[in-house]
């Protein structure tokens, strides 16, 4: 009825014995309202679109109700031809359940999308073509290697550790600059900071693997 789907016991209802061909619809009609009916033993998809009036398309669902409901084990479903672009999202998109692509295509940034205050997440740097992950606290976003070891370290220690220090961790498990020239300093270090990191700001530590644009 006006692009919605009428689902039995709900909107719906069988009068008579079982089998009847009478059924009673449970909503109230108004004056240009339609009703349309077809057979459909799978269920299939409805729009769970509010109000009256309209057709059944996708843009008058939203423009209803704002939502979208498919039936349980339907999933709204779009063909069309392999290797071309189907849905254009023109600004973000929210997920809350599982995606299941076979393949993510990237476009290079020159800058990192993200918030990087509060977003983490991967991107394509288009000077290097490196991908890049964003912490989402603030810290700089940092390649990642294939095949290297990273860790993610807080500095604790007042002041902006420089990238390429060789880092050490105190006993609170807080990013230190070491010294490699004392022998102490030497057994302590765990990796090479790859980034600027600033005060109470986690920066990514090398412990194996490539460092770039030294």
């Amino acid at each position: 009825m006006n692009g919605q789907y009428l689902k039995s016991g709900i909107d719906w209802a069988e009068v008579g014995t079982i089998s009847s061909n009478r059924i009673q619809i449970l909503q109230n009609f108004v004056v240009g309202d339609t009703l349309t009916f077809r057979d459909d033993s799978e269920g299939g998809i409805y729009f769970g679109a509010g109000g009256g009036g309209g057709t059944t398309s996708l843009q008058n669902a939203y423009d209803n109700g704002n939502t979208i409901v498919a039936a349980s084990g339907a999933p709204v479903t779009i063909t069309g031809t392999i290797g071309q672009k189907l849905l254009s999202v023109q600004g973000d998109m929210e997920v809350t359940g599982l995606i299941d692509p076979s393949g993510v295509e990237l476009t290079p940034q020159a800058s990192t999308p993200l918030n990087i205050a509060t977003q983490a997440g991967i991107w394509v740097d288009s000077a290097t073509n490196d991908l890049m992950y964003q912490k989402g606290d603030g810290s700089t976003a940092a390649p990642i290697d294939i095949g290297g070891t990273k860790i993610w370290v807080l500095n604790a220690s007042g002041v902006t550790i420089s990238r390429m220090a060789p880092i050490a961790v105190d006993g609170s498990g807080n990013m230190i600059a070491a010294n490699p020239r004392q022998e102490l300093g030497a057994l302590t270090t765990v990796g090479i900071l790859n980034s600027d990191t600033n005060h109470l700001a986690n920066g990514d530590v090398v412990a194996n693997g490539i460092i770039r644009n030294i």
